[in-house]
């Protein structure tokens, strides 16, 4: 399996780590369909309910390789899956109802694969944002693998100014607020996931009397993991 795909029964889990939920799946995966509505709202009268099978695919278990099955995948399935998640009986999730040689047929949600690249892609386009669990696959940060600086757009690069400019805030603020605002500045753990790092901060800030304009997965988005941060102290 290469880097740019990903399982689609490793979504949500996935998913969940990044923006720092703990164990719940359920949120994640209620997050994850709200953006896969939002896709399928912008493309549905253009192209249609089916998903490309260069973005969605069916698989096998062992092997991401398309399947020679005759298979279809739309947005109805995929936005199921995710709302299925609410009612799941196994912490692994639910399975995947596919369409294949004509009928419908449930499949495990491990035979099912995305690619990052296509989904981001059809994301960018319909100016949806992009979940950062996409733009940042995990085995890219374990291999070490640098990719090449591009220049930030301006409205990246407005909210990177936004909480530089928060960060400095804070920094007066603590200095020179007493003992509540520096007691919780003191139980913020460095090695917090990035989801848990951006929502410290954004209470931290509104403590402080400061409106930061961002919300806690934008914020989420500008942190780095623990491996991303050493590859960026090199």
């Amino acid at each position: 399996m290469t880097e740019d795909t990903v399982r689609l029964s490793d979504l949500v889990p996935m998913h969940c780590q990044w923006i720092g939920l703990g164990p719940d799946l359920k949120a994640a995966a209620y997050d994850l369909h709200q953006t896969v509505q939002r896709l399928s709202d912008h493309y549905y009268v253009a192209k249609g309910p089916d998903i490309p099978s260069k973005l969605c695919w069916l698989g096998s278990v062992s092997n991401s390789q398309q399947s020679n099955r005759r298979h279809r995948i739309d947005f109805g399935m995929l936005n199921r899956y995710l709302s299925n998640w609410a009612t799941a009986a196994t912490p692994l999730g639910p399975d995947f109802d596919c369409f294949i040689e004509g009928d419908f047929e449930r499949v495990p949600a491990s035979a099912i694969y995305l690619s990052r690249a296509a989904l981001i892609d059809w994301l960018e386009a319909a100016d949806i944002e992009c979940p950062q669990v996409l733009l940042s696959p995990l085995a890219t940060s374990r291999s070490k693998i640098k990719t090449p600086r591009t220049a930030l757009e301006p409205r990246e690069m407005n909210s990177v100014k936004l909480l530089l400019n928060t960060a400095f805030e804070l920094l007066h603020a603590v200095s020179q607020n007493g003992s509540s605002l520096k007691a919780t500045a003191a139980k913020m753990d460095p090695n917090a996931s990035p989801g848990l790092k951006a929502k410290a901060f954004s209470e931290l800030a509104s403590m402080a009397g400061i409106d930061m304009k961002l919300d806690v997965k934008t914020i989420s988005k500008y942190l780095p993991s623990e491996s991303e941060l050493e590859d960026l102290r090199k």
